[in-house]
């Protein structure tokens, strides 16, 4: 599970380049105030929220453990374990449930007032759960050439579930705001101090700024040195160059006041 994290750069760097790409289509987390429709999308079993809730908590839980157990602990000294889910189908097997789910875990650092995605991985999950809620037994997709038909697997051959749960690879900047919410969560848990900033109080960036909006996802504007998008002004003079430019900024997001560091680019 644990070895599909991505660096820091690489995984900056893919989230810019594919918030630009995505159309905004945020989940619903598990504590939202909405109105469930009597069946999940995909699902075999009639669900309300507390159900739904007491099966992320139980999923969630079981991963974060797994987080938890697969490093040192000095290795995760000052990481913020961040778990989101995306649920896309449940059946009833008698004592049990089948849960299908497309799954987002990040570790964020956090340092003067703003954090960085250390690592992040992406993947679909299968989770048995006991009627109480327990665990029974995890599946997990194959890599490489295997994980389309390890999916179907997965799902015993339901090709709509499949289907769904293949979208897991491009699944980050869609759930991007509900990872900054759980983000969020977790900071003021662990009791860090000034981890939200209005835009322009942001540490290091109160002044001499530009500032983007980002495209697909409202709420979120990317805030870059004045002489680092300098840099890409320049770059892009130059006609030949049709590659993407970069430049080292931060991330903002209105709602919760969450800053993260990471890589701006354009082409």
């Amino acid at each position: 599970m644990l070895n599909k994290k991505i660096s820091l750069l690489t995984a900056s760097i893919l989230l810019s380049s594919m918030l630009m790409m995505v159309a905004c289509q945020i989940s619903e987390s598990a504590d939202n105030e909405v109105s469930y429709a009597q069946k999940l999308e995909g699902s075999a079993v009639n669900i309300d929220k507390n159900f739904k809730k007491d099966v992320v908590e139980a999923i969630k839980g079981d991963i974060i453990r797994d987080i938890r157990n697969s490093y040192e602990k000095e290795d995760l000294e000052g990481l913020l374990p961040i778990v989101v889910l995306k649920i896309v189908g449940i059946k009833d097997k008698g004592d049990f449930y089948t849960v299908f789910a497309n799954v987002n875990t990040n570790l964020f650092s956090f340092k003067e007032g703003l954090f960085t995605d250390e690592s992040g991985s992406a993947y679909p999950v299968r989770y048995d759960l006991f009627k109480d809620f327990g665990i029974k037994k995890v599946h997990e997709a194959k890599d490489g050439g295997l994980f389309a038909d390890s999916i179907l697997e997965l799902t015993e051959n339901d090709r709509e579930l499949s289907g769904k749960l293949s979208e897991s690879q491009g699944y980050y900047p869609v759930v991007y705001k509900d990872i900054l919410a759980e983000l969020k969560n977790e900071a003021k848990t662990s009791g860090l101090k000034n981890y939200y900033h209005k835009i322009n109080e942001i540490p290091g960036y109160e002044s001499k700024v530009v500032k983007i909006k980002e495209k697909n996802i409202d709420g979120l504007t990317y805030v870059i040195k004045n002489d680092e998008y300098e840099k890409i002004k320049d770059n892009r003079k130059n006609k030949d160059n049709k590659k993407y430019l970069f430049a080292p900024c931060v991330l903002h997001d209105e709602a919760t006041g969450i800053t993260v560091s990471t890589i701006y680019s354009e082409q």
